[in-house]
Parts: C-alpha cells; sequence; structure tokens
C-alpha cells in the first residue's frame, strides 16, 4: 500500500495569526516620535559652547542617547558631564534622574518643552 501525502502544510506555513504577528512585534526596535538626531558637525558646536562657557574639559562629557540606548544603564564616571539631545517625551524623567544622581547635565531641547517640565525644588 502506497502513502499519498497532501500538501496541505505549505498553505498552513503562509497563514501567520494575529498573535505570533503581535508577539514578533515586541521584540522590533521602537522609534518615538521625539528620536532626534544632531549631526556632528552641529554637536561639536553646541559641546564646543557648553564646555566653554561652563568650563567644562570635553574628555569628561558623555553622549547616552540613542535610538535603542538606555541612559539609565549607562555608565557615568566620576567628573563627567552629559551633553546631548535627549528624547523629549522623558525629559522630566531624564532630569529627575541626573538631579537624583548628582550628574550635571546639559540637554537640548525645544523652548517649548523646557517650560513643561516642573522639577522638585523649582516651586
Amino acid at each position: 500500500m502506497r502513502a499519498i501525502f497532501v500538501p496541505i502544510f505549505k498553505e498552513v506555513r503562509n497563514i501567520k495569526s494575529k498573535t505570533y504577528e503581535e508577539f514578533v512585534e515586541k521584540f522590533k526596535p521602537k522609534k518615538t516620535t521625539d528620536d532626534c538626531y544632531t549631526p556632528p558637525e552641529i554637536y561639536e558646536v553646541i559641546k564646543d559652547w557648553v564646555c566653554k562657557r561652563y568650563n567644562i574639559d570635553p574628555g569628561n562629557v558623555i553622549r547616552p542617547f540613542w535610538p535603542g540606548g538606555d541612559y539609565e544603564k549607562d555608565e557615568y564616571l566620576p567628573g563627567c558631564v552629559v551633553v546631548d539631545n535627549p528624547p523629549f517625551s522623558i525629559l522630566k524623567n531624564i532630569c529627575e534622574f541626573y538631579l537624583e544622581r548628582g550628574i550635571p547635565f546639559f540637554l537640548f531641547a525645544p523652548h517649548s518643552r523646557c517650560c513643561l517640565v516642573r522639577l522638585p525644588g523649582t516651586g
């Protein structure tokens, strides 16, 4: 007796369930509307100005914000200063994180966004 195999599995493999798609989506990098890229030449101008204005050694400047990065897990050595363009949607959380840990920072963001951030001790 011969066995007959019907290729039904080919069609099944091509069908992706909504649940599977949702599961896979969780692992894709998320982009927010405030993912921002500062061109290196612009960043260097800002960094140079900040270092001159506030007497900061450029070798102590760090940039913890990049797509997919986690500023809370970055290494902050003693004497470092954060100079960067952060995600605006979590600006308040970022400022609180640095203030609580005594990490000096200079963050550039739109004036309209900075005015919305109310930090402890600022009234």
